[in-house]
């Protein structure tokens, strides 16, 4: 059949393929071709009894109760800064690098080993209000031991909101804020996402 395509993909492949010998050495001496320089562990951010969780709908309703009432990686960096005064200098971002996360436990437990760990807190954009001056103040302050002590200033006030409390700190007054989360946005959002990044709620 003169339609037939005579096509050899794998020997177009290697005919066409160029190995120099820097690469061809590297490859003969068994180095490692490619490698992980970082770890990253991701950081959620709720507000007070609005964590998320996954189940199924077959899964029995006493042990979905019992899943609920355990920590999140937020609610057991709470915990760890009422336990240990190390921590309380650190920020949740800054908490992976000194801490591994015990997934079975639901608990913070002091690295042994030193790696390489960046903590990289959730996107949260500013039209989910709220949660977004929660994240805010979870990159600024140290060592908070509930929501209650995030929404506490100097003087001991307690702030309604974390929004007022973010403005008592003048968090918001520096340009740089804006312009270094809209820098921030355009490398980790597409565009359709980009362009909602500072839509209100209103909207």
């Amino acid at each position: 059949n003169d339609r037939v395509v005579n096509w050899d993909e794998i020997k177009m492949y290697l005919d066409c393929r160029y190995v120099s010998s820097v690469e061809a050495t590297w490859r003969i001496l068994e180095f490692k071709l490619s490698d992980r320089s970082h770890s990253v562990v991701c950081l959620p951010v709720h507000l007070e009894d609005r964590q998320l969780f996954a189940f199924h709908e077959e899964e029995d309703g006493d042990e979905i109760m019992n899943r609920m009432d355990r920590d999140t990686k937020l609610t057991a960096y709470f915990e760890l800064n009422r336990l240990d005064r190390e921590a309380r200098t650190l920020k949740y971002i800054e908490i992976p690098e000194h801490y591994i996360w015990e997934s079975i436990t639901q608990t913070w437990r002091k690295r042994v080993k030193r790696i390489k760990v960046i903590g990289c807190i959730v996107e949260i954009t500013a039209a989910d209000s709220e949660l977004y001056y929660l994240r805010t103040l979870l990159q600024h302050v140290r060592g908070p031991t509930w929501y209650q002590n995030l929404r506490t200033v100097g003087d001991g006030t307690v702030c309604e909101t974390f929004r007022e409390t973010c403005e008592r700190l003048n968090l918001f007054e520096n340009a740089d804020f804006y312009r270094n989360a809209l820098i921030e946005a355009t490398h980790i959002n597409l565009p359709p996402r980009l362009r909602r990044f500072y839509r209100s709620e209103e909207h």
